[in-house]
This record gives structure tokens, C-alpha cells and sequence, in this order.
């Protein structure tokens, strides 16, 4: 008999109960989205996207995709790909102390395309006001290293050092990201 890998990922959920934060109960961000892995045929499919980001759609968004001079802004959970939290810009969650600024954050299209991480930004750029994605970015599309502990270089930066040590210590590793656009703030007409 040939080696056998065996993979045992348990699906977990927080208690929201008491924390009082209506954005952290709109979307349930608790969920790591590890009960199966991107190649299991359970749950809404991944799609591979051109730089290798592999994509869940959880809530299609309406509206039009953003388009450069728009805005976009946006909440989201980030985990190693093991589902061990490293941020949150979401209030409300557990595991994430009272004194890290949270807070969405902000997309300028065509200004910060090169603060944004690549496999951030390319879903991004196909998301409309309201989409809900999950998505698990190879370690080529995320921070190096260096990156991750600079706390400006790259986009979404890590408000904290144990964040940021967090990411430079495991920059081998695929990120997962679940990520909610709020609003997409469109380029001012004149």
C-alpha cells in the first residue's frame, strides 16, 4: 500500500453573541472556510483565476465592476492557510484585541495598483458593491518577507508588529482572505 496523506482541517465557529457589532453579524466572517480544501467538490466552487488565486464566490454583488478612478471599499478576514486568524478589519471578532484599529478599507483603482497585493487586487477589479468572495492566494501573490514587515509597502498593510511578523514569518505560505465590497465609490464626473 502507497502513502497515504491524511488531512484533518475541523470547521469552527465564534460565538457573536454579546460582542454587540452588527458588522461582524451581517457576514458570517467566523467561518475559515477550511471544512473542505479548494480541490474537495463541496460547497460553492473554486475557480482558478489567471495569476493562480483561487477564487469561492459566496454572494454575487450588483451593480457595475469597478473601473479605474473608482473606489472601492471593502472589509476582510485574513487567514493563514491552516485557518489561523492573523487580522481582521471587521469589530467584533473574538481573537483580535480591543486596541487594533479595525475599519474597512479603501481600493483607489489605477493609483494604488501597485500597493495592492496581486492576488488581492485582480479579484478586486471583478467584484461589484456587495460581492462576498473567499479566496486563498499563493504565496508569489502575496507579501515577501520584507513586505509584510514594512508596515506601508503593501496593501492591505498590518496595523500591528505581531501581524506583521505573523506574515514575514509564514510568507511561504498561501494567505486566505474573505473579503466583503461594501461600496464601490465611482470616479467623480466633470
Amino acid at each position: 500500500m502507497g502513502r497515504r496523506r491524511v488531512v484533518v482541517l475541523a470547521p469552527f465557529t465564534l460565538p457573536f453573541a454579546g460582542w454587540g457589532s452588527a458588522r461582524a453579524e451581517s457576514f458570517d466572517w467566523a467561518s475559515p472556510g477550511l471544512a473542505s480544501r479548494p480541490e474537495d467538490d463541496v460547497g460553492p466552487e473554486f475557480i482558478k483565476t489567471a495569476n493562480g488565486t483561487k477564487v469561492q464566490i459566496l454572494q454575487q454583488g450588483r451593480g457595475e465592476k469597478p473601473s479605474v478612478g473608482d473606489t472601492i471599499v471593502y472589509d476582510f478576514v485574513l487567514r493563514r492557510s491552516n485557518g489561523y486568524f492573523v487580522y481582521s478589519t471587521v469589530e467584533g471578532l473574538g481573537f483580535q484585541p480591543r486596541d487594533v484599529p479595525t475599519g474597512p478599507r479603501e481600493y483607489a483603482v489605477g493609483s494604488d495598483d501597485e500597493r495592492v497585493i496581486s492576488g488581492l487586487r485582480e479579484v478586486l477589479m471583478e467584484c461589484k458593491a456587495g460581492s462576498q468572495v473567499r479566496l486563498l492566494v499563493q504565496p508569489e501573490n502575496g507579501y515577501t518577507p520584507l513586505q509584510a514587515m514594512a508596515s506601508d509597502e503593501r496593501e492591505p498593510s498590518m496595523p500591528t508588529y505581531a501581524t506583521r511578523r505573523q506574515l514575514a514569518n509564514h510568507a511561504s505560505e498561501p494567505l486566505l482572505f474573505e473579503v466583503q465590497v461594501s461600496k464601490i465609490r465611482r470616479k467623480q464626473q466633470k
